[in-house]
């Protein structure tokens, strides 16, 4: 019995070495040999940001808003114009008219105007006549501006502030895109860490099974056990041999999983190395304080990517509201063109201010204004409706969080509880050890404790990956940039 005795210490020695009570011994686990590389979940978002079709997809977001804001900027873009018209008839020279010039809009409703016109012909229209002693040229000068509907805001400046903020919409759906695929990898990720401590764990106890049998089987020789110990140590290693294939598929399974979100810079897909392991790291819970989850909170009432979409198209909203309050106002444009008549090559004639120009008045209203003001009504109901969705969603995403955050200090209970059960299981185990010692337990008391530290081990794993998983959730819920606190 003593060399019975001593197998089952060796055994609780192997046992314990390989996964400790406090779990600081994960990464004993892990390591399967000198040669292993540690991919920790960092190291994962660093590649998933980079080089992921989705996340690069994403980036592209940016460069369209750019773009927009470009073709935006487009309509204030200074345009050459020429018109050329000549009119032959047997042999008589109707007309020749040429005009010219350069119109300069901008971002004050004023739209300066400068160019050239030259006019000849037999049969030219008065309107058009400028005179021989300037060699039928003249230069002119002017401005056109809005006093009416359009002096604060047109469709053009309606549409460069959209464009603007068009980028921070763009930005909020980049950070909302990426933050998913993050969630999802680091879900994958600490699937992919259970997978590979559990399998771990069942290997090194298939060992310490095989271990056993062949020692019950040399003690069954010398007349030390029963023959039922054997079959029992035989039951056992088959257990172990059928639950190590289980957490293999599951493991192999895990590092196909993840491998989906490994691409290099070239955009080939990347497979994991069965030499890659994942890196388990103990819980700080500083960044769990109170004060910090509650500053948390605050942020992402304002600064969730969702919550930015909403208040971004409320802004957007707001420009489409100020542009249909315009249209309430009668068109009232203006013009003036200074004419330099006579052609001076040596500058403008400045005498010829007050005596050579061009006016217009163009005024237009409807009657009713029944469009303009139903499009007004729509705009702020429009308004309204999006800042009950932005409550809304205000609303949900707080209780998220504090969803997140309860299942955050339940699950960390819960490890503690079962840190202890793990704990406790080794007490047992230790305690059937010194009865079978004494003669008064057997093997199969001791097989069925060690049945259970064996499941509170793993439970206690699989409890791990949960907590890690939670914790990006959180972050995600949070909606901070890139998961990162």
């Amino acid at each position: 019995m003593n060399r019975v005795v001593f197998v089952w210490l060796t055994c609780l020695a192997a046992v314990t070495s390989g996964f400790s009570q406090r779990t600081h011994g994960i990464d004993t686990l892990l390591v399967e040999s000198d040669s292993a590389t540690r991919f920790a979940l960092n190291d994962l978002f660093t590649v998933v940001i980079a080089n992921h079709p989705v996340a690069r997809q994403a980036s592209l977001l940016s460069e369209s808003a750019r773009q927009e804001l470009r073709l935006a900027k487009g309509s204030f873009d200074p345009k050459v114009q020429m018109q050329y018209l000549v009119k032959q008839n047997e042999g008589v020279e109707y007309y020749r008219m040429l005009n010219g010039g350069v119109k300069i809009p901008t971002r004050i409703a004023i739209d300066p105007t400068i160019g050239v016109e030259q006019n000849r012909g037999a049969y030219l229209n008065p309107e058009r006549y400028i005179g021989s002693p300037t060699d039928y040229t003249q230069l002119y000068a002017g401005v056109s501006m809005p006093v009416g509907r359009g002096l604060f805001i047109d469709e053009r400046r309606a549409t460069l502030n959209q464009a603007a903020l068009m980028k921070d919409l763009n930005e909020a759906e980049q950070i909302k895109i990426v933050n998913k695929l993050l969630l999802q990898a680091a879900k994958e990720y600490w699937t992919w860490f259970y997978a590979t401590a559990n399998y771990q764990l069942i290997r090194k106890n298939r060992q310490i099974a095989l271990d056993i049998m062949s020692r019950i089987k040399t003690s069954y020789t010398y007349g030390e056990v029963a023959l039922v110990d054997t079959v029992q140590a035989s039951i056992t290693v088959q257990q172990r041999s059928v639950e190590l294939l289980e957490a293999k598929v599951n493991l192999d399974n895990a590092r196909l999983s993840i491998s989906t979100y490994l691409w290099d810079s070239a955009g080939y897909p990347l497979e994991l190395r069965e030499s890659i392991i994942p890196v388990y790291e103990p819980e700080d819970a500083a960044w769990l304080d109170p004060a910090r989850v509650s500053e948390l909170r605050d942020n992402a009432m304002n600064n969730h990517p969702e919550i930015r979409k909403i208040s971004i198209k409320i802004k957007q909203l707001e420009i489409d509201r100020k542009l249909a309050a315009e249209f309430l106002k009668p068109e009232l444009n203006l013009s003036y063109y200074f004419l330099n008549k006579p052609f001076d090559y040596s500058g403008l004639n400045n005498d010829r201010w007050g005596d050579n120009y061009k006016f217009g008045v163009d005024f237009a209203m409807p009657i009713f204004l029944r469009k303009e003001r139903s499009k007004l009504a729509l705009t702020k109901l429009k308004i309204t409706n999006s800042t009950y969705e932005r409550s809304d969603a205000q609303r949900s995403i707080r209780v998220e969080i504090d969803q997140a955050y309860n299942r955050l200090i339940t699950l960390r209970q819960i490890i503690t509880s079962q840190q202890q059960m793990v704990d406790s299981y080794n007490r047992i185990v230790n305690a059937e050890l010194m009865n079978l010692n004494e003669g008064e337990s057997d093997l199969f008391k001791i097989n069925v404790q060690l049945e259970k530290l064996l499941q509170s081990q793993s439970k206690l794993l699989k409890q791990l990956a949960e907590l890690e998983k939670e914790k990006v959730y959180f972050l995600w819920a949070s909606g901070v940039t890139n998961l990162e606190l």
